[in-house]
């Protein structure tokens, strides 16, 4: 059975596109395709082309974020780069260490499509056809999603720290 963390990543990317595909059916003709710093639209185009970027990069972004665990299962380690990789990489710690990337990996996929969702849900009413006031809240959302990024880094490279028993001593 999947992990919870595995079953929040796939949900996301649903919920994206879901909301995504619903946004598409609504939306007049011609989109603000993207944004300024200021929150406000600066290039304009058609409902189909933000449709197809945005099931690209949340379609093909949730694949990857899938896919990173295997790739460490398979990868040899001259190609990994990862804290005290002798000690994880061994044979009988391998499977440990892909599973700490594997819940990384799927808690950061499920950050980014919930990010792409509560941004498309913030800017959607400017698609109404004139420019949205301007708003500090998609900034906010990408300042929060980089804060919990470099928190989830920090954390992921904790988690890679030698065990007690095996960490080098003063003495050595």
């Amino acid at each position: 059975m999947a992990k919870p963390s595995r079953w929040a990543l796939v949900l996301s990317c649903l919920a994206a596109l879901g909301f995504a595909i619903h946004g598409f059916s609504v939306a007049p003709d011609i989109v603000p395709v993207h944004y300024g710093l200021n929150g406000l639209p600066d290039r304009w185009g058609s409902r189909l082309e933000v449709l197809l970027v945005y099931l690209g990069i949340v379609g093909v972004g949730t694949v990857i974020w899938l896919a990173l665990p295997e790739l460490l299962r398979r990868a040899p380690p001259s190609m990994i780069n990862l804290p005290h990789k002798e000690y994880w990489l061994a044979p009988e710690r391998r499977d440990t260490a892909t599973a700490k990337l594997a819940t990384w990996a799927d808690t950061v996929g499920t950050a980014v499509n919930l990010l792409l969702l509560a941004l498309q849900r913030v800017l959607a009413p400017g698609q109404a056809g004139s420019p949205a006031a301007p708003s500090l809240a998609p900034t906010l959302l990408v300042l929060a999603f980089l804060v919990f990024t470099l928190g989830s880094c920090l954390w992921l490279a904790r988690s890679y720290r030698l065990p007690a028993a095996h960490a080098p001593s003063a003495s050595d």
